[in-house]
């Protein structure tokens, strides 16, 4: 009979050491929409459009400016887009002094806002990238905007914000194809959270068994990720959690066994 050899180690990053099924909650990872902002920079008179390409076409709203401000100029460029009917299930347009802001209602969408005409300034900027940020295995991880959604520590972060530690899904440890097996959470993932038992995750530094378990609310350096966990506050940039101790010692950065319990 032939015998069969896994490759699998004993622990992995994420991976559940001991659990109760009670304790693992389901959160998902927002997929979030683009949003994007036009400033205008200056109130020569002339046209101004600002031109939109995304997944249904392309798309351009106009002004035409006149003895008008930079404010006026971002209003008449919200006006005209409101008044687009292919624009309407597309963004929502707003401005306040002298920026345009375009939210757009498609999460994950990608758009490219360009100024193909401008007799003054209009500077294009990101604020929030469509698709969200992708979380990690084995951070801790708090109360998102919407009840069943968790996202990342912050500056600031407390003890109470936080909802417990990222673990391996069941489809992770199932479906090896996964594109998230080792990257972490992507937007629009559901994460597996673990609030009591034990887990391994990979630490930021030496630890010690029976130490208390901090949480990185401030990325200061290359390797650190938000949510990171580590033996202590690290100057303030790391929060104490509470209900979590190390069940193991590491020499280094490495992989060590957590116990939590935050019913």
């Amino acid at each position: 009979m032939p015998q069969f050899q896994y490759n699998q180690p004993v622990a992995i990053n994420g991976q559940i050491a001991s659990m109760s099924p009670w304790t693992v909650d389901s959160y998902e990872n927002p997929l979030l929409s683009q949003v994007s902002t036009v400033t205008v920079g200056g109130t020569t008179d002339g046209v101004y459009t600002v031109q939109i390409d995304g997944p249904e076409g392309t798309f351009q709203v106009s002004f035409t400016a006149a003895g008008n401000t930079a404010d006026q100029i971002a209003a008449g460029l919200e006006a005209a887009a409101d008044l687009d009917p292919d624009l309407l299930n597309i963004t929502v347009a707003s401005s306040a002094t002298n920026v345009l802001t375009l939210t757009f209602i498609h999460p994950g969408s990608v758009y490219t806002i360009t100024a193909p005409s401008a007799p003054s300034a209009l500077t294009v900027a990101a604020v929030t990238a469509a698709g969200g940020v992708t979380i990690g295995l084995g951070v801790a991880v708090v109360q998102g905007a919407l009840d069943d959604q968790a996202g990342l520590l912050a500056g600031g972060s407390v003890d109470a914000d936080v909802l417990g530690i990222t673990i391996r899904s069941l489809d992770m440890n199932v479906n090896q194809g996964d594109p998230v097996v080792d990257d972490g959470y992507f937007g629009g993932a559901t994460m597996a959270i673990m609030r009591g038992g034990e887990l391994f995750a990979n630490v930021e530094d030496a630890v010690a068994a029976g130490g208390g378990v901090f949480a990185r609310i401030v990325v200061n350096a290359v390797g650190q990720v938000l949510g990171g966990l580590r033996s202590d506050a690290d100057g303030g940039d790391a929060i104490a959690l509470a209900a979590c101790t190390f069940r193991t010692t590491t020499t280094a950065a490495g992989l060590a066994r957590i116990k939590i319990n935050r019913p």
